[in-house]
């Protein structure tokens, strides 16, 4: 008798071991997912859009402006 309730005590914990990974599991999925969603974004919307709003002012101060682009593109990368 005491080993089926060992046996099921046993089993409970299994159980529970499995329950608590694919949680761990799921959240590391979400992370990873948002993060791609993010390079998506910044790929196609951020840079772009960066890279236009500066057009206007790039022809006044062309060096200021590919300076500040480079550290925006390099504070996004260090992010990841």
């Amino acid at each position: 008798m005491l080993a089926v309730k060992d046996e099921r005590k046993r089993a409970e914990y299994d159980v529970q071991l499995l329950a608590n990974r694919l949680a761990y599991l799921r959240a590391e999925e979400a992370a990873a997912a948002k993060k791609v969603r993010s390079e998506k974004d910044f790929t196609s919307v951020g840079f772009l859009g960066l890279h236009q709003s500066c057009r206007k002012d790039f022809d006044r101060n062309p060096r200021r402006d590919f300076q500040r682009l480079v550290a925006f593109v390099r504070l996004r990368v260090t992010e990841c």
